[in-house]
């Protein structure tokens, strides 16, 4: 079960012409991206007991077949996160396939 804000993005790209020439300057497409974004340790009250969340996302990434590094995202100064970006629609079709 995914919670929180939207795992999904969609973005619209609107087919646009020159004028003068006829040339197509941009193409319509629709991109649909999943994004799993999470933390990278689990908060500890004792400082020894953070446990990182790197294995869990990398068998997250393995699911989807995904060769690259996991990605790292910074909020806030003291917020590190594991993000996970999915955007070919085969490995897409995993998620509605399980």
């Amino acid at each position: 079960m995914l919670m929180g804000r939207s795992p999904f993005k969609i973005r619209y790209t609107e087919k646009r012409i020159d004028e003068n020439s006829n040339k197509v300057l941009t193409k319509e497409r629709i991109e649909v991206r999943f994004a799993l974004e999470h933390r990278q340790y689990l908060p500890a009250k004792r400082p020894r007991n953070n446990q990182s969340y790197k294995p869990i996302m990398l068998k997250i990434q393995s699911f989807f077949n995904l060769i690259t590094e996991l990605r790292v995202s910074k909020h806030n100064i003291d917020k590190t996160y594991w993000i996970i970006e999915v955007t070919s629609l085969n490995k897409l079709n995993l998620l509605f396939n399980i």
